[in-house]
């Protein structure tokens, strides 16, 4: 089993991402990983409006986040599908809104998805990097590094 975490930026919303994953390979060709990811928009509050056409606001510390899931092929290529939830509500003026990525009409506009490919790279047996790629529809193209540690299991 092996842990993996990852930090940085997601371009649609100038904002940093971080997140934590696990994979287990149970062959040399395969394996399946699981994971979390957030997303930090700095200098900026998250808001959205609430019930009827009453302004009210409310902060959140997780303006976006998604849970990650996918495949392992050798042991330097994952890959999967992410799935999460933008609490970022119509409150343009708070926070700068843009137009989901791929222009899905999503009335609620609070559905996060997309994929992701991540290259592991092994320094040793225990220890490695990592890079990962990921597109949603609401963050557009995200990069992040990290670093890989390995737990034997017997």
């Amino acid at each position: 089993v092996s842990l993996l975490t990852r930090f940085g930026y997601a371009f649609n919303y100038d904002a940093f991402t971080y997140g934590v994953s696990f994979f287990y390979q149970w062959s040399r060709i395969a394996g399946i990983t699981a994971g979390f990811d957030g997303y930090y928009i700095p200098n900026k509050l998250a808001y959205r409006t609430i019930q009827n056409d009453t302004v009210s606001t409310s902060a959140f510390s997780l303006p976006l986040w998604d849970i990650r899931a996918g495949f392992m092929i050798t042991r330097y290529f994952l890959f999967g599908a992410m799935l999460g939830k933008s609490n970022i509500g119509d409150a343009t003026n708070l926070i700068n809104m843009r137009e989901d990525a791929w222009f899905i009409d999503n009335k609620d506009r609070n559905f996060l998805f997309g994929g992701f490919v991540t290259f592991v790279l092994p320094v040793s047996k225990h220890f490695g990097l990592n890079l990962d790629f990921a597109v949603t529809n609401k963050t557009g193209f995200n990069i992040g590094m990290g670093i890989n540690a390995t737990i034997p299991i017997k």
